[in-house]
C-alpha cells in the first residue's frame, strides 16, 4: 500500500497539501504552510494574479505519489 505523502503530519497539513494538490486555496496558517514547504511538500509559485494571493502547488513527484494513495484509499466518486 502506498502511504500518504503527508504522513505523520497534522490533518491541517494534509488537509491543506489536498487542496493544493487540486488548485485549491490552501486554507491553513502560515505554520502549516511553512511545514509543507519545508518538508517539500509544496512549492510557492508566486502571486496569483487575481487576488494577490501567494500559490502554492504540489511537485510532480508527490502529486503522483497522492493520485497512487488516492487510488488505494478512496473509493470512486468520493475523491478530495
Amino acid at each position: 500500500m502506498t502511504r500518504h505523502p503527508c504522513h505523520g503530519l497534522t490533518k491541517e497539513a494534509v488537509a491543506a497539501f489536498e487542496r493544493i494538490a487540486v488548485n485549491d486555496p490552501p486554507g491553513a496558517s502560515v505554520q502549516t504552510l511553512q511545514t509543507l514547504l519545508d518538508g517539500g511538500l509544496i512549492e510557492r509559485m508566486g502571486m496569483g494574479t487575481l487576488h494577490r494571493a501567494q500559490v502554492y502547488a504540489v511537485p510532480l513527484r508527490h502529486h503522483m505519489a497522492w493520485c497512487a494513495w488516492c487510488d488505494g484509499n478512496i473509493p470512486d466518486g468520493d475523491a478530495p
